[in-house]
């Protein structure tokens, strides 16, 4: 059901948020201290949406892995982007642009990239939001999500169906909530 979907839940928060800067973040990750103040910053400054850098689990970790993930999160393109880095964004722009699409079950963060780009500058602050490191310890090892994550990224962006998407993420990604 549509309920069940980021998407519809991210569509039915901004519609009751009151405010002009929306943030959207998921459950499982943990803002940095200075969110709030960070992004009002960004959007006095004419950034109409952007979002943070990103972690995965305890920076104690000795994991490689979930450290390539905040390496590779100071690169602004967009298959750095999405989900766990969290979205702040511009009320204006977001009703502008479009909400997120209710019909995508994966990717829909990906998807509202452009439509925001074409409003609005980007801008991708240093700060560090903390993502749940859950996924890659039920999953046995950080590589097999990266793996998982960067094929359907790609499967995403040549034009597969959701369907696809669903089945390719479930058959590498075990434990998670797609994974019935």
């Amino acid at each position: 059901s549509a309920i069940g979907r980021r998407s519809f839940q991210m569509n039915r928060g901004a519609e009751k948020a009151g405010g002009e800067v929306l943030y959207f973040i998921h459950a499982d990750c943990r803002p940095p201290e200075n969110y709030g103040a960070a992004i009002l910053e960004s959007v006095g400054e004419g950034h109409g949406y952007g979002c943070f850098r990103r972690k995965v689990g305890d920076e104690s970790e000795e994991d490689k892995a979930l450290g390539f993930i905040s390496f590779v999160s100071r690169f602004r393109g967009p298959m750095f982007r999405g989900g766990d880095a969290s979205l702040f964004v511009e009320r204006r722009v977001y009703e502008e642009a479009g909400a997120f699409n209710e019909e995508m079950v994966l990717k829909e963060d990906f998807e509202i990239l452009p439509r925001l780009r074409k409003k609005t500058k980007f801008r991708l602050l240093p700060d560090y939001v903390i993502a749940s490191n859950r996924k890659h310890i039920e999953n046995g090892f950080s590589w097999r999500v990266h793996f998982a994550s960067m094929l359907v990224w790609a499967m995403y962006y040549v034009g597969f169906g959701q369907n696809s998407l669903l089945k390719t993420y479930r058959y590498f990604i075990h434990g998670s909530k797609y994974h019935k």
